[in-house]
């Protein structure tokens, strides 16, 4: 048994996976994931790392804000590389 704490609006990639491998699970949101309200800061930024694919969302919206052409960029995880993707191929070089 897999006791699935993440908010539910994150559970439904896991929850097939689950599924389509018959393994039990229990959903059991221990946290809800909400955006604080940010001003974005007013330098940019040589070096950005994202922790995870809510970083990279949330933070979308000042993306640019942050990012130079010379910015790197990393992310930890998967899903979080993902968003990661999308940042270098918009916004850095």
């Amino acid at each position: 048994m897999i006791l699935i704490t993440r908010p539910v609006s994150q559970t439904k990639n896991l929850e097939l996976l689950l599924n389509n491998r018959n393994i039990d699970y229990a959903l059991f949101p221990a946290f809800e994931i909400i955006k604080i309200q940010t001003a974005a800061p007013v330098e940019k930024y040589d070096i950005i790392i994202f922790i995870s694919v809510n970083a990279v969302s949330y933070a979308e919206e000042h993306f640019d804000e942050l990012f130079s052409d010379s910015s790197k960029v990393f992310a930890v995880g998967r899903w979080a590389s993902n968003g990661k993707s999308i940042v270098k191929e918009k916004y850095c070089s």
